[in-house]
């Protein structure tokens, strides 16, 4: 029963992440092939991965009771690779691509709009850091780079040290740096970068928690990682607060015995986004949006936009006039 309650919530994730994907292909406007193929595709892709990730787990390795010691060359050897290949990107597109939303974020910190939370502020803010050494974008996109290629050492050395084999974690390592879609990404100093470097980091604690049954936690010093950690997967994309979310429920449920452990993450994590959201950004003159009607009817906009582009004919003058407003 067990096993057919897991390989159902399985087949559910794989088909809602590939509904995801068939959504993200809509509004792409991709034209490959038909949005029901590339569901399919995607949702087929998903399932044989877990499928052969089930097979793995029943004839291959088995993950060590007791973790090896740290090794700095594991470390250092993923993080240097992955930062080698960075900075080859970073000198292809240098300085450094911009996104819309990086773009507002720039205005704001040269001064010609006002501070506001419409992006991350504390991303911002870290930018404005950055600009006051350089004005060159590059800076900011270095700087995001060493950040990714310690995460990816930091979770390269972490499946090590748990004696994952060794050829998993090669391609693991291999794929976090030399993934094109990856490293074109982190030439743009953006705010989906430093969030995807979070997410990242929490993977390899949540990892580290899953293979020590809860005992990584019993040092403080743990705590107080995996708390920053969420609070900045919270706050660095206005939605990450799901993630965090999810991942607290998740470390609820596994391990009970850790209830005290997990609620001082929790309380920890809530204080720290307090503090940032409330007092860090008062003293920086950060503006609240009153609403967030806008970004609730991104989606229709985004229909309106399409549509505009494909057959604008089809609209009415004063929509037209709205969209080329906006």
């Amino acid at each position: 029963m067990k096993s057919f309650a897991a390989d159902a919530a399985h087949a559910l994730m794989s088909l809602l992440v590939a509904l995801y994907i068939a959504m993200l292909a809509v509004l792409m406007r991709t034209s490959a092939m038909p949005v029901s193929v590339f569901f399919l595709i995607a949702a087929g892709a998903f399932l044989l991965g877990m499928a052969l990730s089930r097979r793995l787990g029943k004839t291959g390795f088995v993950l060590s009771a007791v973790p090896a010691s740290v090794d700095m060359r594991v470390f250092f050897g993923a993080a240097g690779f992955c930062l080698l290949v960075q900075i080859a990107y970073l000198a292809g597109f240098y300085p450094g691509g911009f996104s819309s939303d990086t773009g507002y974020q720039w205005r704001q910190i040269t001064g010609i709009a006002g501070l506001s939370d419409w992006h991350p502020a504390l991303h911002t803010l870290f930018l404005a850091l950055l600009a006051r050494i350089s004005l060159n974008p590059a800076l900011a996109c270095f700087v995001q780079a060493v950040c990714y290629a310690l995460s990816v050492g930091y979770m390269t050395s972490t499946l090590w040290r748990w004696r994952v084999p060794r050829v998993l974690c090669i391609l693991s390592a291999l794929y976090l740096s030399a993934s094109p879609g990856i490293s074109n990404l982190m030439a743009f100093p953006w705010k989906d970068c430093a969030f995807a470097i979070c997410a990242l980091i929490l993977a390899a604690q949540m990892f580290s928690l899953h293979a020590s049954q809860g005992a990584w936690l019993m040092r403080r010093r743990n705590v107080l990682a995996l708390s920053i950690t969420l609070c900045l997967s919270a706050i660095l994309r206005h939605n990450g607060i799901a993630l965090a979310l999810a991942a607290m429920v998740w470390l609820f449920v596994s391990f009970p015995r850790q209830f005290r452990r997990m609620l001082c993450v929790l309380l920890c994590a809530a204080a720290l986004f307090a503090a940032i959201k409330g007092p860090l950004y008062a003293a920086a003159g950060v503006t609240k949006e009153k609403t967030r009607i806008d970004e609730l009817i991104g989606l229709p906009m985004t229909i309106l936009a399409h549509i505009y582009a494909e057959a604008p004919e089809s609209l009415d003058e004063d929509i037209i006039t709205f969209l080329e407003d906006v």
